[in-house]
C-alpha cells in the first residue's frame, strides 16, 4: 500500500514539474529565440470590438476557437504578450492530452504522450500564418472529450443514452472546435473500441466522416479544409532565416534603424530583403551612400522591392515602408493596399494604420477617417486612433505628420507601379531639398550603372540644395568621377565645381593606373578597392532574377 502512495505521490510530482517545463520552455522559446514571428501574427490581424465583426465568425466551424484564438493573438502586441499566451495554452494542452491519454494507456506513457503533443504543437507555432485558433480547436476537442468521459462514466449506463451523447458531442465539437471534433472523435472512438461498443464506433466514425462533407458547402470550403479547419498544417518547424527577416521588419516599424544595422550585418545572408532593410535603417540615419558598398547589393533590388505575380507576400508586406519615409504616398499607398489584400484573410492592423497614416499626411481626412474608425475598435490601437484623428491630433502626432506631409509630391506624375525612377524624380521636382529620396534615386542609379542618369539628376537636385562648404558623399563623388573621365572633363574647374576632395581624386588616379597595370584583374584591386563604387561599376555583373 505505501509503495502504491509513494508511486501515484512521484507521478504526480513529475506531472507538475513537466507541466511548468513545458510553461517555462515555452514562454523562453518564444520570448527570447523566436519572438519576431508572433509580432508579425498580430500585426497580420485585425480584432474588431463590433458586434458584426464578432458575428462573421458563424460563417465558418470553429467559431468559438477562432474567436478564443483571434481574441488571444491580440495580446501578441505587448512584448512578452504573445510568449505568455502561447506558453499558457501549450501547458494546457500538455496537461489535458496527459489525462485523456491516461483513460487508455499506463500513466507514464500517458504523461510522455502528453509531452510529445505539446511538443508537437509548440512546433505548428513556429510556421508564419499558424494561427492560435488552431491551438484552441485542439485544446477544445480534448477538454469535450474529457467532459464526456467522465459524464459517461457517471450517467450513461445505457447505450442508446451514450450514442446520442456522442453524436450530440461530435456535433458540437465541430460547430464549435472544427478539426477539434476529429480529435474527440479519435479519443471517442478509441474508449469505444477498448470498450468494444462496435455499435458506438460505427456511428463516431460515420459521423466524423460524413458530417465534414456535409457542411463543406454551406461553409464554402474545400473537403480539405473543411476537416483540417482552422489548422493550416500538419507540422511546423523554426525558420530562423524567416525569424531574422521578421525581426528587421519589426524593428524597422518601430524606428530601432540602428539595431536594424547591426541585425543585418550580423546575419550575413546574400538577401534582397535583408538588403532592402540595411539600406533602409542607413537612409534613415543618413548613412545610405556612405554604407551602400559595405554590404551586399543585388543591383537595385535591395534598395525597393518590385511586385509582381511571383513575389513573396512578406516582400509584398514590407514594400510599402521605403515610399513611406521617402514621402512617395502614393506609391505607399498602393504597397499597402497590397499588403493588405495578401494579408491572412486579408485583415493587417499594421496595412490599416499605414493606410490611416498615408491619408493624413495627404489631407484626406475622410478616407483617413475610415481607416481610424476600425481601429477605434480594437484593444490595442485605439488610444493610437483617438490620438492621430483629424482636428484631434495630439502634438506629437501633428508634428509628424507636418514634417512627412512637407515632403509630400506637390505634382502628379503617370507612371508605371515598378518605375522606382520616375517616382522619385516626382519628389523631387517639388521637393529638391528631400535628401532621403535624393539618395535612393541617386543611388537606384547608380546601382545601375546609369551614371549618365545620376550625373543629370544630381546637377538638377543635389548640387543646388547644397549649403556652402558642404562636401559631398565620397561615393557620390567616386561615381561624379566616372562620369566625368568618361567624358574628359577632369579638370580643376570642374572637379572644383562638383567639390571633388584632393583625397578622392588623388585615391582615382591610383585606382586606374592598378586597373590599368592589373589589365582589369580585380582580385588585384579587391582587397584595397573593393568597397568603392569604381569597383563595383568595373566588376558587377547582372543577372536576370
Amino acid at each position: 500500500m505505501g509503495k502504491k502512495i509513494l508511486k501515484h505521490s512521484l507521478y504526480n510530482t513529475a506531472t507538475w514539474v513537466v507541466g511548468l517545463l513545458i510553461l517555462a520552455g515555452s514562454f523562453i522559446f518564444f520570448q527570447f529565440f523566436y519572438p519576431y514571428h508572433l509580432f508579425y501574427r498580430e500585426q497580420t490581424q485585425l480584432f474588431l470590438y463590433t458586434s458584426e465583426y464578432l458575428s462573421s465568425y458563424l460563417q465558418h466551424p470553429a467559431w468559438l476557437a477562432c474567436l478564443a484564438g483571434d481574441f488571444l493573438t491580440q495580446f501578441f502586441y505587448y512584448i512578452a504578450g504573445g510568449a505568455a499566451v502561447l506558453s499558457i495554452l501549450l501547458a494546457t494542452v500538455y496537461v489535458l492530452s496527459e489525462k485523456a491519454l491516461k483513460n487508455f494507456l499506463p500513466g507514464w506513457l500517458a504523461l510522455f504522450l502528453g509531452m510529445i503533443v505539446a511538443l508537437w504543437e509548440l512546433l505548428r507555432n513556429c510556421e508564419l500564418n499558424y494561427l492560435t485558433s488552431s491551438t484552441i480547436s485542439l485544446i477544445g476537442g480534448i477538454g469535450l472529450f474529457l467532459i464526456y468521459s467522465w459524464t459517461a462514466k457517471k450517467f450513461l449506463s445505457k447505450s442508446w443514452a451514450n450514442l446520442l451523447v456522442v453524436t450530440i458531442c461530435i456535433l458540437a465539437g465541430y460547430w464549435m472546435f472544427g478539426y477539434g471534433a476529429v480529435i474527440l472523435s479519435g479519443l471517442m472512438l478509441i474508449r469505444a473500441l477498448k470498450q468494444s461498443r462496435w455499435l458506438a464506433a460505427a456511428v463516431i466514425i460515420a459521423e466524423i466522416a460524413a458530417l465534414p462533407l456535409i457542411l463543406s458547402h454551406a461553409y464554402l470550403l474545400t473537403t480539405k479544409q473543411a476537416y483540417n479547419y482552422p489548422s493550416r498544417n500538419l507540422m511546423g518547424y523554426p525558420n530562423w532565416d524567416r525569424e531574422q527577416l521578421l525581426a528587421l521588419d519589426c524593428e524597422t516599424y518601430f524606428g530601432h534603424y540602428g539595431k536594424v544595422t547591426k541585425l543585418a550585418e550580423k546575419s550575413g545572408k546574400r538577401s534582397a530583403a535583408v538588403t532592402y532593410f540595411y539600406n533602409l535603417a542607413n537612409c534613415m540615419q543618413g548613412q545610405m551612400p556612405d554604407k551602400l558598398m559595405n554590404f551586399y547589393q543585388p543591383i537595385n533590388y535591395g534598395l525597393i522591392l518590385q511586385v509582381g505575380p511571383n513575389t513573396p507576400f512578406l516582400h509584398i508586406f514590407f514594400s510599402n515602408e521605403v515610399w513611406y519615409q521617402v514621402g512617395e504616398m502614393t506609391m505607399a499607398e498602393h504597397a499597402a493596399m497590397l499588403g493588405e489584400i495578401f494579408s491572412p484573410n486579408h485583415r493587417s492592423a499594421r496595412m490599416v494604420r499605414r493606410l490611416a497614416e498615408i491619408n493624413l499626411i495627404t489631407g484626406d481626412d475622410e478616407a483617413a477617417k475610415k481607416y481610424l474608425r476600425m481601429l477605434s475598435h480594437t484593444l490595442c490601437y485605439r488610444k493610437w486612433a483617438a490620438d492621430s484623428w483629424p482636428g484631434k491630433q495630439s502634438k506629437s502626432v501633428a508634428f509628424v505628420y507636418d514634417n512627412k506631409r512637407k515632403l509630400a509630391a506637390t505634382s502628379d506624375s503617370l507612371h508605371r507601379s515598378d518605375n522606382a525612377e520616375t517616382a522619385l524624380r516626382s519628389l523631387l521636382v517639388s521637393h529638391p531639398e528631400n535628401t532621403k529620396a535624393q539618395d535612393y534615386l541617386f543611388c537606384y542609379e547608380l546601382l545601375l550603372k546609369d551614371v549618365k542618369s545620376f550625373m543629370t539628376d544630381y546637377t538638377e537636385f543635389k548640387m543646388p540644395s547644397m549649403s556652402k562648404g558642404e562636401v559631398p558623399s565620397p561615393f557620390y563623388q567616386q561615381a561624379l568621377l566616372v562620369y566625368l573621365a568618361n567624358s574628359k572633363q577632369t579638370n580643376a574647374e570642374t572637379l572644383r565645381h562638383y567639390r571633388i576632395s584632393p583625397g578622392v581624386w588623388k585615391d582615382f588616379v591610383n585606382y586606374t593606373q592598378r586597373y590599368e597595370q592589373s589589365q582589369g584583374d580585380g582580385r588585384l584591386l579587391q582587397y584595397t578597392y573593393g568597397q568603392s563604387y569604381w569597383f563595383y561599376y568595373h566588376f558587377a555583373k547582372f543577372q536576370n532574377k
